[in-house]
Formats: C-alpha cells, structure tokens, sequence
C-alpha cells in the first residue's frame, strides 16, 4: 500500500515537471494576448477619438491665477501708465492679478531699475541690482514671478526658465515657489512637443520639480493638484498603457476627492480616455467639464475643435460653438 502510494506521488511530481513549462507557456500567451488586443483595440480608438491635440493643453491660466498669493502678498504699488502690454497668446491671457502687478507700468514703487533689467531679458543683471537695494523678500518673489509668467505667456519658455533659476539664486528661501514655476514651464513645453523621447524627457523633468515643490504632502489648488496626472498622460505610450493608466487615475482619484467639481480635472480625465481610445468617454468628460467651467471658453474650445464630438454628440459641440461664439470679440457675452 504504501509502495503504491509513493508511486503514485511519483508519478504525480513527474507530471507536473512536464506539464509546468507548457502551463507557463499558455498563461504568457494568455497574458500576451490580453495585451496586445487591448493594443489593437485602443489603436482602432484612437482612429475616431476627439484629436489627441484637441485635448492635450492644460489650463495655464488657471495655473497662473492659483499663484496670485505670491503677488497679494507683496505692498509694493505702481504709478504711471502701463507700459507692459498684457501677453496674450496660446495659453490664453495672463490673469489680470499678473497683467496688472505694478511692474507692469512705468514706476513701481521699488526694485524698477530689476523690473528694466527683466524687461530686456537680463534676469542675472536684475538679480544683482535687486540684491544692492535689499527689497522685502515678497517683493523679490513677486517681480521674478510676474517676469515668469510674461515670458511663459509670451512663448519665451527659455527666457522663463531663466527668470526662475534667478529667482532661486537670488532668494533660497523661494526654492519651492521656483520648482512649481518651473513644473508649470515643463508642462508647456511638454504640450508643444511631438510624443517621443523630447516630450517624455520634459514631462518627467515637470514631475519632478512637483516633487520637489512638496506639493504630495498637501492638498494644492485644483489646476495644480491635477498637473502631474496631466504630464503623466502626457507621457504614456504603448510600452507603458498599464502602468501609466493606473499611476495617472491615482493622481486624479486624489485630487478629485479634494476637488470633485474642478473643470481642468474633468479635462484630464477626458485626454486620458481619448489617449486609450475611449471616444464617448472623452466626449462625456468633456461634457463634464465645460458643465463646472460655468461658461469659460477654454473648455469650450477643445469640444468645438472636435470633428469626433461633432459627429457624436452634435448638440454639444453646437453648445460649445455658441458659447465661443458669446464670448469672442462683438459678441453679445464679449464685454463679460
């Protein structure tokens, strides 16, 4: 009996030691498989998605408005006419605490000879007349930053950078403040790139200076709460669907549990699905989004510039087109 049943054992082991190798070889094809339909079947998506393009840029302006304690806090006042014009341009308007920060016009009350120095493009010239007059650190703050966001707006992304570094340089004690300006920096550039090794290299450089920011240690304003679930869907690809996908819903299941009615995270949300080829998903997350912007026409314009919602959700994309339509110059919302 008990030769038999060791036998049998023997017999039992010896078959799994053949069988193993080929149970590996069904659950890898399985897997495999698995994998490359979720490929195939996120490619034919992405044929009749809204356009990646159409949903990928952020809400810059919402960026730059969640900053304006950096300009409240600081008493220095401007007189005289403007002499800085308001940057408008791809990101859309710089907030007006920013347009209208007293370096914009003729005579701020200190630190004007550092505001002519940024105005030429010298940040480490205004940097050193800054240090001779020993301003309040607030006021420091407020001028780079104000000299940031004018370069960022108007494109000058090098010039930007710049103007942060110098900041940093000039004021340790704003090395925070300066890797959330340059995260904002990263993710503009990010945009205004192809996907590949450029895009991806600058979206992790914009995740990292959120990371040194220490901003995962707090709950931050909406728009920057969902940044870094922006630049990671900025950098998702094929190789890394799962893992980015899962990595970029935790972000966002965060910050929207802070900020459940915040539009530019409905946004991201909607250039996730559009980026796994979930059409009607993204149409229904822009949907959402434009509802909680509450008529602001950045949202409008990815759902007008859409030919998918266009063909899906008609009645939406007509919404969106008579909202900008509203609020363009002459229309009847223009002066709003």
């Amino acid at each position: 009996m008990m030769r038999r049943r060791k036998s049998t054992e023997r017999a039992l082991s010896e078959a799994t030691v053949e069988t193993l190798p080929a149970l590996i070889t069904v659950a890898g094809s399985y897997a495999g498989y698995l994998l490359a339909f979720r490929r195939v079947r996120v490619a034919r998506g992405r044929l009749a998605r809204p356009e990646p393009a159409v949903v990928e840029r952020y809400d810059h302006v919402a960026l730059a408005a969640e900053l304006e304690d950096v300009r409240a806090d600081d008493d220095t006042h401007g007189v005289g006419p403007r002499i800085v014009p308001v940057p408008t341009g791809p990101l859309g308007t710089l907030p007006t605490a920013w347009a209208d920060a007293p370096w914009s016009f003729e005579a701020p009350s200190r630190l004007r000879s550092a505001r002519d120095q940024l105005l030429l493009g010298l940040p480490d010239a205004a940097a050193a007349e800054a240090l001779a007059q020993d301003p309040p650190p607030e006021s420091l703050r407020s001028l780079f930053t104000w000299a940031f966001f004018h370069r960022l707006f108007a494109g000058e992304l090098g010039l930007a950078g710049e103007m942060a570094e110098a900041l940093r340089t000039l004021d340790p004690a704003s090395a925070r403040l300066c890797h959330r300006l340059l995260a904002r920096l990263e993710a503009v550039r990010a945009e205004l790139l192809e996907p590949g090794a450029a895009r991806e290299a600058a979206a992790a450089a914009g995740l990292a200076h959120l990371r040194r920011a220490g901003l995962r240690t707090e709950d931050p304003p909406p728009a920057e709460a969902g940044l870094a679930a922006h630049l990671e869907v900025l950098r998702l690809s094929f190789w890394d669907l799962e893992w980015r996908e899962l990595v970029v819903r935790r972000h966002l299941r965060r910050a929207m549990a802070v900020h459940p009615q915040a539009p530019v995270l409905h946004l991201v949300r909607a250039h996730l699905a559009a980026v796994l080829g979930d059409g009607p998903g993204a149409t229904d997350w822009l949907a959402r989004a434009l509802y909680y912007a509450r008529g602001n026409p950045f949202y409008a314009r990815p759902i007008a510039a859409s030919a998918y919602v266009a063909r899906a959700r008609p009645a939406l994309a007509a919404q969106a087109r008579n909202l900008l339509a509203a609020a363009s110059p002459g229309g009847p919302e223009a002066g709003r």
